[in-house]
Order: structure tokens, then sequence, then C-alpha cells
């Protein structure tokens, strides 16, 4: 084994005394920590953080990078890059727990460059904060880590391999995201990269939605850019408008509450913000191919 490992329970409203384990050679530059933390009023502030995912699984917490604001409560994740600044706060006040997966530089360059030969490219850490919904793979993989956390220098070469193949998989998604931010128009990385970061944050809040998506001018609003340059980012981004797009999701909820609910049509139009079940059942034929009762059918 070649990794250090840690593994801290902290916080004013933890159930018991703190808890720190490490395993793995004291000395070795590749290094992962897991930092479970709970509080329910608690704001803090990091100048040079390290690589690292954030996950809320309870409460809600609010994340400031570069002047976006990124709220996590459950399903989503939020991946920053190394030497990236944020501020953190803790906001339910009947309490928040976070679950924080922190990387080396020296283990994150090794993955890095892994990832890129794979991929026939070149090398490159510098990509943008981003917040996305895991898959159900890596939901599981975080879930496992938060229950075993304590137990894992019991089998530590098992340790090892999980996490050094979840740093695997963050480095793939990692360079899908770079991929999008090449397709950002503008022509310095920095200025992409913080398009991306806003338009990233535009595409949080409709998915966040489940009936009818906010409006264009709030969406704009929320990036800082124009209506105008808000459009072309988008789409350019993403391959379709926000509209586009939020459309796109909603007929995917709309799949899920027909295979999983006994609502009727009309209730899921109506719960998904369509103006009517004939508006709802056009358009689902229009991306689906057939009805929402021929779906429901199979």
């Amino acid at each position: 084994m070649q990794t250090r490992v840690g593994v801290s329970r902290v916080g004013p409203s933890l159930a018991g005394p703190e808890e720190h384990r490490s395993f793995g050679p004291a000395d070795s530059p590749f290094r992962i920590h897991l930092l479970n933390g709970f509080a329910r009023q608690y704001t803090a502030y990091e100048r040079d953080g390290a690589f690292s995912l954030k996950w809320v699984p309870r409460g809600r917490a609010r994340y400031s990078v570069d002047r976006l604001h990124h709220q996590l409560a459950g399903h989503k994740v939020l991946l920053l890059q190394a030497g990236q600044p944020y501020e953190i706060a803790f906001l339910d006040r009947s309490g928040t727990e976070s679950f924080c997966l922190f990387f080396s530089e020296a283990l994150l360059s090794e993955a890095l460059a892994a990832s890129e030969i794979e991929a026939g490219g070149r090398h490159s850490q510098q990509y943008v904060d981003m917040v996305f919904m895991p898959s159900h793979g890596l939901t599981s993989i975080l879930s496992w880590l938060r229950s075993h956390a304590l137990t894992l220098n019991r089998d530590p070469g098992r340790a090892e391999e999980i996490l050094l193949s979840l740093l695997g998989d963050l480095t793939l998604i990692r360079r899908e995201h770079r991929s999008l931010a090449a397709a950002i128009p503008a022509q310095r990385p920095a200025t992409r990269r913080r398009l991306l970061s806003s338009v990233q944050r535009a595409k949080e809040m409709i998915d966040d939605y489940q009936g009818r998506p906010p409006p264009l001018e709030e969406l704009a609003r929320a990036t800082g850019l124009s209506k105008f340059h808000f459009l072309r980012t988008f789409k350019a981004t993403f391959n379709a408008s926000p509209m586009e797009y939020a459309e796109r999701r909603r007929i995917e909820r709309g799949q899920h509450l027909l295979q999983q609910s006994r609502s009727s049509v009309g209730a899921i139009a109506e719960q998904l913000g369509w103006e009517s079940q004939s508006a709802f059942t056009k358009a689902f034929r229009r991306h689906i191919g057939i009805t929402p009762r021929e779906f429901r059918k199979g």
C-alpha cells in the first residue's frame, strides 16, 4: 500500500466524541483524507484548498466559489480544483452533515497524467468547479465510504483500491468537463472556465425545478451575463438552448413518474408544469416517439 489515508469525524453536532484515524505509510506524498463533519450553523473560508469532492447527505450547505453560490443537499456533489478558494455555510438549523474527500497534489497529478495518456491528450490540472448529479455507481461508493469510514483500516488494501478507483472516475468526469469548457466561445482559458461555471449554475437551477423552469431573465441574472450572452454560451456548451434542455429534463422526470407512480397522465403533466395534458403528450411524443400512455404500458 502506497497511499496514506486519513479519516476524521468532527463537529459540534457530532453524537459522541470526535474521531481521527489514519493508515498507510506516514511519509507518503500520495494522500487521501475523508472528512465527515456535523454542525447546525457553521461557516468557514478556505483560501488554498486541495482537489476535493463535497457531498451533503443531510441538511443543506452553500459553497461560494468565484462569486457563484452552489447549493448542496442530498443528491448533488461539488468538485473543486486544487488551490481554488471557497467559502462554506451550513444552512439547516436542524443539523447538516457533510462528507468530503481531499486528494493530495502528488496523487492528483499521477491520476490526471494516467487519464490524459488514456485519452491521448496532454495533462492539465486547470478546470472549473462543477456541481453534478453522480451516477448510481458513484453514489453507492460514496454511501459505502460514509458508512464504513472508521473501519477502512481493517482492510487497507481494499480501501486503497476503492479510493483510487473513485479518483480515477473523478478524473474522467473532469476530462468530460474540460471538453465542455473547450466549446465555450471565448479565447482565454480563464474566461472559458468562468463562463462554464456560470452556465453550470443555470443548469443546476433547471435541474432543481420539478415543474416549469425559471424564466430566461432569472437564469441569466443568476449567471451574471446578459440574456444574449447567456443564451449563446449555454447553447454552445450543452448543444441545446436553456428551454430545450429544460424540456428534455421534464420529459425525463415524466418518464420516471410514469414508471414509478400511479398518478394519472394529466396529474403528471400538471406536476411537471405543462399547461395541459395534450401539451405534455405532444412534447413526450416528440422526444420519445410514443405517447405517455403507450410508454407506461411498456
